[in-house]
């Protein structure tokens, strides 16, 4: 059984739980097949230098296979915290360019927003104008290349399912950029 190893940053307030197993199509059989493989999650609470979570290892049969700079995501639980990562002073911007760089530098990354499309453009007592917010931030996505995805979340059982989502991506991007043998 293969084991991911996914790393969440300390400093994340609401981490996503992620869960202890996972049945994913196999790597071994054709797709058509329809065969799963069973897969074990682990996770470990760091200070990550870049972004939420990462893929960094895998472990098969006993050995430890590294994925270099891993498979890495940025979350966004609101138009407030994107707010406060762009729309804002130069210091707070540039910090949050630094980390759309280091994204743009991987195989594998992406940002991602907790929500729906009318929940991130409710406009709120904290953030009046979401749709700015949002527009700051695809901007910013779409000149790195950064891919953008937007999932529900809120509920206990959206944000489960939301981790699960997340690594099911941070999993196939992992396998599909692994090397052969």
């Amino acid at each position: 059984m293969k084991t991911f190893h996914v790393y969440i940053d300390a400093r994340e307030k609401k981490p996503l739980r992620f869960p202890d197993y996972i049945n994913m199509l196999s790597w071994t059989a054709l797709p058509h097949e329809r065969r799963s493989e069973r897969v074990q999650i682990k996770t470990h609470s760091i200070t990550l230098p870049f972004a939420d979570y990462a893929l960094k290892e895998c472990e098969e049969a006993g050995v430890t296979y590294s994925l270099g700079d891993g498979i890495v995501f940025e979350t966004k639980r609101s138009a407030e915290e994107v707010a406060g990562n762009l729309l804002t002073t130069e210091r707070k911007r540039q910090n949050f360019d630094r980390v759309l760089t280091y994204l743009a530098s991987l195989s594998v990354s992406g940002v991602i927003m907790e929500g729906t499309p009318s929940t991130v453009l409710a406009p709120t007592g904290r953030e009046p104008s979401p749709e700015l917010a949002l527009d700051a931030l695809l901007r910013v996505c779409c000149s790195r290349r950064v891919p953008f995805h937007l999932i529900p979340g809120g509920t206990n059982t959206m944000r489960l399912k939301t981790a699960e989502l997340i690594a099911r991506v941070l999993i196939n991007g992992a396998m599909s950029h692994a090397p052969e043998g």
